[in-house]
């Protein structure tokens, strides 16, 4: 059989070569691009019981639109964990972050398992930085 093949194929081997170039060429032609057909995001095909779908939506309240737009707090203590003179400073920090004029949120994130440290995350708003805008631009006078 395999005799059978190697004659074919020696007999009409530019025959072959023909046809696998207006093969390609018609593939090239008439196929849609790669980039045409892929797509960034495949959630569309998960139910939404999945368990993908469902630690997305568990998620989405610790995720921030913008990276760039979050600042962490951490207040730690090598010696021990920390005292309730540490918790009340760390409250007043937070409080004091909440008067700021572009702060959307502070989340407490919690103490650390061991009680050496706390967290808390800042949420702002994105402002424009650069010549001409208003964090920018100097005094006038």
């Amino acid at each position: 059989m395999f005799a059978a093949i190697a004659r074919f194929d020696v007999r009409f081997r530019w025959l072959i070569v023909a046809v696998w170039v207006l093969g390609v060429i018609a593939a090239v032609r008439t196929l849609p691009s790669l980039s045409s057909v892929t797509q960034s995001s495949n959630v569309q095909f998960l139910s939404p019981s999945s368990p993908s779908v469902e630690a997305g939506q568990l998620a989405a309240p610790f995720q921030s639109g913008n990276p760039s737009g979050t600042a962490i707090i951490v207040a730690s203590r090598e010696s021990g964990p920390l005292t309730a003179a540490d918790n009340a400073a760390i409250g007043r920090a937070e409080d004091a972050a909440r008067q700021v004029a572009d702060v959307t949120l502070v989340r407490d994130a919690g103490v650390s398992q061991d009680g050496q440290a706390t967290e808390a995350v800042v949420t702002v708003t994105a402002v424009a930085s650069g010549p001409g805008s208003p964090r920018s631009a100097g005094p006038t006078g």
